[in-house]
């Protein structure tokens, strides 16, 4: 599985074969760190 998402929404779809599971690659212009730091720590799965 695949997700990918915006700060309005969360999409998930079947990944592509050659996409590395256990990967995150994020694209976009302008982006706000802090935010991005937010958005990748409430995606971990508690330890």
């Amino acid at each position: 599985m695949a997700t990918e998402g915006s700060m309005l929404r969360w999409d998930t779809f079947a990944a592509k074969p050659e996409e590395v599971a256990g990967t995150l690659v994020i694209v976009g212009i302008d982006l706000e760190y802090f935010w991005l730091e937010e958005l990748v720590n409430a995606s971990l799965l508690p330890g």
